[in-house]
């Protein structure tokens, strides 16, 4: 399947167009009609058409195949229509928010109305931002004095939920700020005397830690949000510990990414429970938009060497991305299945087929005509049922004595599964294996460009090494400027585009000569009016990147674009590091300017970049929405929760019905455990030192210091 929205099905054989207003019925023969048979006369009553074929009138091709159905409509459902299907679980109205929240929910505005405590454990774009919001209201409505504290693990998040924060809410307090953000680098409106602060574990902790705070500010306190609560694992997280035992209200955990949280939940709710206040484990499992995994298998001979043609002329190559089924990852040995490991329902679809073939007697009522028969559209909640049934009996087969047996049913069933990926493959994974990073990076920039010609951007390129991260942003920047480069000298467009920016430029020249003498030509300005080149010399900068050859968005105006771009000349920055953002391209890690990074998102987030190379700085829950996350490349650091985390960043509920992960240069085995890794769990954290008292940090005299 090509990595792509579903198109048109696929179909067999040329039919007739039944929409033309001016077809006419064939005449009767008056003198046989009456002798006719009863089938006779029906056919020759039918209308008659005539085909219509639709030819692309540069290539000179058919552009559409005109084909029938030739499955069964629920299988076809299944097959092409995922994505579209009704996503709602129990879903019903509330006046608490503007939308139909899922039981799970109203489930969570109930316990925040009775003030309680919660750990929620949702999959990235299941819906949990707007919980933080609503406490944050609740309290707002409920006085001038409370306060609540987000936690948030990163800067870049800070900047996010403060900046939503402005533009969500307003109230106007006299001598009070409503949001203030304080960080260890910087702070904005007094982070003592508003209603919301936004700010990171270490200067929470320390704030907690102040005896002068805690008689005045602390009491203030009436709920404490933590983003990314699973960030209390790793290693140095004694901060975040001091948070969930000093903190002074009801709290409020978040994340997607929890092993086994009931273990974890069990320390937190005794923690609250000693503190006297009520509290809630909330898990839903189902992420909102599914996630289609796709490994890059481009059949190479050799790396490519050849300039990539115009982007808006280019075209895709849906082969190159070969489907993942994530149960053909079972094909490692003796693995389990992981909560987590969801089926779409063209997934669920394949896994019958395979079963079905293999096992001739699998059970006829899980035939997809069958099982769906009492629901003729079909939801997400009837595939989730279906799924949990194939599952069952999967698990079923895997326990069998002889599994491991390649003529098991088991093995077979795997073995349908993964052979056209494994196929697919073939030898490009070895050459991929072994090429250096200059033959590695050659790959994404016509990667890139057949993604752009799906439709599949913005995306993501996650690499964990920040000088790999770099070095591929500047090898797709210099492959867009060589480019454009050869076709600037044999385009005709380019070549038109600059004769009307020349001749723009005379006629201004002459007008404003002209104006100087007060003898304006009239007919000199209407001629150039006529021919539109007035506006030309605004609209046109020969020395920009032509817009065929940059992955530049239209967000916002090329005007403000290029005055943000040109914002940073000031920070010296490597000059391609410039060039490649105003072709679309953005890199993000920690290691860059915090005032490149911010403009950054700013402009991703926009729909300006729509290329961006980051390390995880862009994975822990900020709001980045993708189409399309790339693993570019394998690292010791792709572990099962980074693997979550930045595959979570594509298909965000809102923005996409479909997110695409795509695995470049990580082979085939490795891609396998990803799939089938599991969560690390937390446990109750080792508090032998981390609750020491600690000097507090002296606050910045000014209300913003730069990095």
């Amino acid at each position: 399947m090509p990595l792509s929205l579903p198109q048109a099905p696929t179909l067999t054989r040329p039919r007739p167009l039944l929409s033309s207003p001016l077809a006419r019925p064939q005449k009767k023969d008056a003198t046989s009609s009456a002798k006719a048979p009863k089938a006779e006369k029906d056919e020759r009553s039918k209308l008659t058409f005539h085909f219509c074929t639709i030819i692309d009138k540069d290539a000179g091709e058919a552009m559409y195949e005109w084909m029938e159905i030739d499955e069964h409509p629920l299988e076809w459902q299944l097959r092409t229509m995922g994505e579209y299907m009704a996503r709602e679980l129990d879903s019903r109205p509330d006046a608490r928010v503007n939308f139909e929240p899922d039981a799970w929910q109203r489930t969570v505005l109930d316990n925040i109305d009775e003030d309680k405590s919660m750990l929620i454990v949702a999959p990235t774009s299941s819906g949990k931002t707007f919980i933080s919001f609503a406490a944050m209201e609740r309290v707002l409505r409920e006085s001038d004095e409370g306060v609540v504290v987000y936690v948030a693990p990163s800067k870049a998040l800070v900047n996010q939920v403060a900046a939503e924060c402005f533009a969500r809410f307003s109230k106007d307090v006299p001598g009070q700020a409503l949001w203030s953000v304080h960080t260890g680098d910087y702070r904005i409106n007094n982070p003592q005397n508003c209603q919301i602060l936004v700010t990171v574990p270490q200067v929470f902790s320390e704030m907690l830690l102040n005896p002068a705070l805690s008689r005045v500010w602390t009491p203030r306190i009436r709920r404490v949000i933590v983003d990314e609560i699973h960030a209390i694992a790793e290693e140095g997280s004694g901060m975040w510990e001091q948070v969930l035992l000093m903190n002074p209200a009801p709290i409020i955990g978040l994340s997607a990414t929890v092993g086994a949280p009931e273990r974890f939940s069990a320390w937190l709710q005794s923690v609250e429970e000693r503190c006297g206040r009520e509290y809630a484990l909330v898990i839903h499992t189902h992420r909102f938009n599914a996630l289609r995994k796709f490994a890059y298998a481009p059949r190479l001979s050799r790396f490519p060497d050849k300039e990539i043609s115009p982007l808006n002329e280019y075209r895709s190559h849906p082969s190159i991305f070969a489907p993942v089924h994530p149960i053909a990852s079972l094909a490692l040995g003796d693995p389990e299945l992981p909560e987590d490991l969801a089926l779409e329902p063209r997934d669920c679809l394949a896994l019958w087929r395979a079963m079905s073939t293999v096992d001739k007697e699998l059970d006829p009522k899980l035939k997809p005509r069958k099982f769906f028969a009492p629901t003729p559209t079909i939801a997400i909640k009837h595939v989730i049922e279906f799924e949990q049934h194939l599952k069952k009996i999967l698990v079923e087969w895997r326990n069998e004595p002889d599994y491991a047996n390649p003529a098991s049913r088991f093995s077979r069933t795997v073995e349908f599964l993964e052979k056209p990926l494994r196929e697919a493959l073939g030898v490009s994974e070895e050459l991929i294996e072994n090429a250096t990073e200059d033959q590695f990076n050659s790959l994404f920039t016509p990667l890139l460009a057949d993604l752009n010609a799906q439709n599949q951007l913005p995306a993501i390129l996650f690499n964990f090494s920040r000088d790999h991260c770099e070095s591929l942003a500047k090898r797709i920047s210099q492959d867009l400027e060589r480019a454009e480069d050869k076709w600037r000298k044999s385009s005709p467009t380019f070549k038109d585009r600059l004769a009307r920016a020349r001749a723009a430029e005379k006629a201004a020249a002459k007008k404003a000569k002209a104006a100087e003498s007060q003898t304006v030509n009239r007919k000199q300005e209407e001629e150039a009016a006529r021919m539109g080149v007035v506006e030309e010399v605004q609209a046109f900068d020969p020395e920009a990147p032509s817009e065929e050859f940059t992955f530049v968005g239209k967000g916002i105006s090329l005007i403000e674009f290029k005055k943000d771009v040109d914002d940073l000349l000031f920070l010296d920055m490597d000059p391609w590091i410039i060039n490649a953002l105003r072709r679309g391209v953005g890199v993000h890690h920690s290691g860059l300017p915090r005032r490149y990074r911010v403009l950054v998102e700013n402009l991703y987030r926009r729909g300006v970049l729509r290329v961006v190379i980051s390390t995880q700085t862009l994975a822990l829950g900020i709001n980045a929405p993708a189409r399309t996350a790339v693993f570019a490349g394998d690292s010791l650091e792709l572990n099962p929760l980074n693997f979550r985390q930045c595959s979570g960043r594509a298909g965000r509920r809102g923005f996409d019905l479909v997110g695409n992960v795509l695995f470049v240069g990580v082979r085939l085995d490795r891609i396998q455990r990803l799939l089938l890794s599991k969560l690390p769990k937390l446990v109750r954290p080792s508090l032998s030192h981390s609750l020491l008292p600690r000097r507090p940090r002296a606050a910045p005299s000014h209300s913003t210091r730069r990095r």
